[in-house]
């Protein structure tokens, strides 16, 4: 059987449905993905996605969706083996089908072309257990699709695509609360974005708010606000993260604006020690419209890329923050 003939029953086999999903150890963000039996495959663009699919003898597994030219550095392997359309360097030659590639030496491989359309390439030692090697899935640009999963992420439906991956990131890193992984195009409350701050902060920090509040010295007023005595805002304001919104109310229930939010955001940063000083004012065409007290925090957000302008050279600052937005801005905190 010629190769192209291979290649187009392999591209058949992966459109089947999918049961009984496994996974290799890998993320969304990753440079590198182990194998079943423990080998690392180290790769020079992170991980974009995790996708379901059927591949060689009608297994369910993993592929890694990675964008195009993405270089792969194999593990010492006895005999390496390719299936799908790929440049195999040095030689700088594209070969598609299987094919036995190198012998004891670690490889480097550029993933450039896709299977068929499919998108599919397989890298491993083994047709006979393909569960030994990995699977990639390679993108031209950005991607999207419904049936993308991260296996350590909660339920991403009803998130915007341009925020799945920065969600995923983020409930990986823990400080997600588990009741804001949903409904991610909602407004934020001011006590939502305060108990992900905290959240944030304890996450950064690798410590509990109660050692954070001990090491700056600083304790919750229990009395300071009428309207709540919520213990993530109460630690968020003896912070200086938040403050409230005058006569001794904070309106935990308030919509949370961008001004908001971009201050917020740069007082968190001052938290977990950050420099937050900026280099340059801004230019954003409406920034007479934000708060005197916000034009730091936007000028900060914009500048770290924490938050961006939303389109003709705006900022929006009275617009109202959705959960997915301060996720993903949270996430983008580097």
């Amino acid at each position: 059987m010629n190769r192209k003939i291979v290649s187009l029953i392999l591209a058949l086999a992966l459109c089947l449905d999918l049961t009984n999903l496994t996974f290799a150890a890998g993320n969304v963000g990753d440079t590198v993905v182990t194998d079943s039996i423990g080998r690392d495959w180290k790769l020079s663009e992170p991980i974009l996605a995790i996708k379901e699919i059927k591949g060689l003898h009608n297994t369910v597994t993993t592929a890694y969706v990675v964008p195009l030219d993405t270089h792969v550095t194999t593990p010492m392997l006895d005999m390496l083996i390719v299936s799908g359309d790929y440049e195999w360097t040095p030689e700088s030659i594209y070969i598609s089908g299987w094919r036995a590639a190198a012998w004891d030496v670690p490889y480097d491989f550029v993933l450039a072309k896709a299977l068929d359309d499919v998108g599919i390439v397989f890298l491993g030692d083994s047709m006979d257990d393909p569960s030994t090697g990995v699977y990639f899935y390679v993108v031209d640009g950005t991607y999207t699709d419904e049936n993308t999963s991260n296996p350590s992420s909660s339920n991403l439906n009803g998130a915007s695509s341009w925020a799945v991956n920065g969600i995923s990131s983020a409930i990986d890193k823990g400080f997600v609360p588990t009741d804001l992984q949903k409904d991610y195009t909602n407004t934020i409350t001011r006590a939502e974005f305060c108990r992900m701050a905290v959240k944030f902060v304890e996450y950064k920090t690798g410590k509990n708010i109660e050692m954070v509040l001990q090491g700056i010295g600083v304790s919750r007023n229990q009395s300071e606000f009428t309207d709540t005595n919520d213990n993530d805002i109460l630690a968020a304001s003896a912070l200086g993260i938040t403050s409230g919104t005058g006569n001794h109310q904070f309106t935990p229930n308030g919509q949370f604006t961008r001004e908001q939010a971009a201050t917020m955001i740069l007082n968190t940063c001052k938290v977990i020690g950050m420099n937050v000083n900026t280099t340059s004012a801004n230019t954003f065409a409406d920034i007479n419209t934000a708060s005197q007290w916000a034009v730091n925090g936007i000028n900060f957000c914009s500048e770290n890329g924490i938050m961006n302008g939303t389109g003709n050279n705006n900022f929006s600052p009275k617009a109202t923050y959705t959960r997915e937005q301060s996720i993903v801005t949270f996430d983008n905190i580097k």
